[in-house]
């Protein structure tokens, strides 16, 4: 299917005992899932030097995982550099004050949604202040 999701529907006969005909009846929907939506970049909680990724799925849909891509700007290019089963991730190979953009995409059993919308974040650099040494 190209461009879209097409549903469908069965009905299933059971040969032995039956609790209910509503358990005969399911619902299927295929296609290309929707990207994923409202994507943030933070610094770290748990883990000060990452930076974490996160986003809600389309309503309606649960893809079967997701393809992480970052890149050095909005702009990109992107690459993959990780993939999640859940709705979130933590980026730890990152270095203090530079900015790191982030793509989604969602997948069903190798189709690809497109990107999400763009999100850059970036750490902030630490400052050290060293005293002053008066002879």
């Amino acid at each position: 299917i190209l461009g879209g999701a097409q549903s469908f529907y069965a009905q299933v006969t059971t040969g032995g005992g039956n609790a209910g005909a509503a358990n005969d009846l399911v619902s299927l929907t295929v296609g290309i899932p929707s990207p994923p939506q409202m994507v943030t970049v933070s610094p770290g909680v748990w883990t000060p030097d990452a930076l974490e990724i996160a986003w809600t799925d389309p309503e309606d849909e649960q893809p079967a995982g997701y393809r992480i891509l970052r890149g050095p700007s909005a702009e990109g290019p992107f690459e993959l550099v990780g993939e999640s089963a859940v709705s979130g991730t933590t980026d730890t190979l990152v270095e203090r004050g530079t900015t790191y953009c982030y793509v989604i995409q969602a997948h069903n059993n190798g189709t690809l949604s497109a990107m999400s919308e763009t999100v850059c974040g970036q750490l902030e650099q630490r400052h050290i202040y060293l005293p002053t040494v008066m002879r």
